[in-house]
């Protein structure tokens, strides 16, 4: 009788829309620092 081969794969984090988000919270940070400084500027 022979062993069952074993498949070595990764598990799946769901780690790879982390090239997406990371830029995109960036640019939301660096939107809202950008809107509070013109409304403190206002004020």
């Amino acid at each position: 009788m022979t062993p069952p081969r074993a498949v070595e794969e990764l598990a799946e984090t769901g780690a790879a829309p982390l090239g997406v988000i990371v830029p995109a919270g960036a640019g939301l940070l660096l939107a809202g620092s950008l809107i509070y400084r013109r409304s403190r500027r206002a004020a």
